[in-house]
């Protein structure tokens, strides 16, 4: 499996604790390992950031793959993915 990305641009918003609170849930469930990326929002918005090719927050990425952009999502829909992924399709 490879890792889980989470991008988060506001430490205090709703977006960011809710996605922190799936990550510890999905990662003691999948144990699988998770990493997450704060900056603030401006960052994300610049042309450095851009030409990275990286999504911007919120978002979450598996491997290369980015699962969910600039939105919420929810939990069961991610661990569907999740449990898809670790099954190999």
């Amino acid at each position: 499996m490879q890792k889980v990305r989470f991008f988060l641009n506001d430490p205090n918003g709703k977006s960011c604790s809710h996605f922190k609170q799936m990550l510890t849930r999905l990662g003691e469930k999948f144990d699988i390992p998770f990493e997450v990326i704060e900056r603030p929002r401006h960052e994300y918005q610049s042309l450095a950031y851009a030409d990275l090719g990286l999504p911007k927050a919120p978002a979450i990425m598996i491997g290369g793959d980015v699962i969910v952009e600039g939105r919420d999502i929810d939990e069961q829909e991610l661990e569907k993915i999740l449990s898809q992924r670790l099954a190999g399709k």
